[in-house]
């Protein structure tokens, strides 16, 4: 039978107890940490999931080139890796799956904040800014786990490297599309599983 237990850390320890046979996706979520924590072995296999940023053009500094590789030259996505999901993800290249997706998957995307920041800091100054008079800005996330964890240490990682000063704003999971549709936001966490092999199905989103 299936048991409905609300609370994740209850059916951890159901789990350890052996008095639950499973847990964890794909019935329920499966916090990182506390797996991590438990001790107890995660088995796995891959995926066609990918997360990724999605920034809004209508919104300043977004359209610039230069900001925008600046944002993704200051993440360190191994690190986003170790320690906000279970460790073993691959960090991907583009919003397609590394399955169908034709660039090489040895070559990842580059962290490297000093360049970050000298690229930041000319995509202001073509935009006529200055660092010091960048307004807080909104990143939009479903609530679910490991997404606020995720947008918690993205959001540090900008701060550190670039002095972007960010809002998490979360949502329920039926509100995430919607809510994104209206872009009211300047920068969306994305999470997409491609059923079936066709770049169509995640280029569309």
């Amino acid at each position: 039978h299936i048991s409905i237990i609300e609370d994740i850390k209850t059916s951890l320890q159901l789990f350890k107890n052996g008095e639950l046979d499973w847990i964890g996706e794909p019935l329920a979520e499966a916090p990182a940490n506390l797996f991590k924590e438990s001790g107890i072995p995660i088995y796995s296999r891959p995926t066609t999931s990918v997360s990724w940023l999605s920034c809004n053009l209508t919104r300043t500094p977004f359209q610039s080139k230069k900001v925008r590789r600046a944002l993704s030259l200051a993440l360190d996505r191994q690190s986003l890796i170790s320690k906000c999901l279970y460790g073993d993800e691959r960090a991907s290249h583009s919003i397609l799956p590394l399955q169908i997706s034709q660039l090489d998957p040895n070559h990842p995307l580059p962290y490297n904040p000093n360049l970050a920041r000298q690229l930041f800091e000319e995509g202001l100054s073509d935009l006529g800014l200055q660092k010091g008079t960048l307004p807080q800005f909104q990143m939009l996330v479903s609530e679910r786990t490991p997404y606020t964890t995720l947008a918690d240490e993205i959001a540090r990682m900008w701060k550190e490297a670039l002095g972007m000063d960010f809002r998490i704003c979360s949502v329920k999971r039926k509100d995430f599309l919607p809510t994104r549709a209206k872009e009211h936001h300047d920068i969306t966490l994305m999470e997409w599983a491609c059923w079936y092999n066709d770049p169509h199905y995640s280029l569309s989103v």
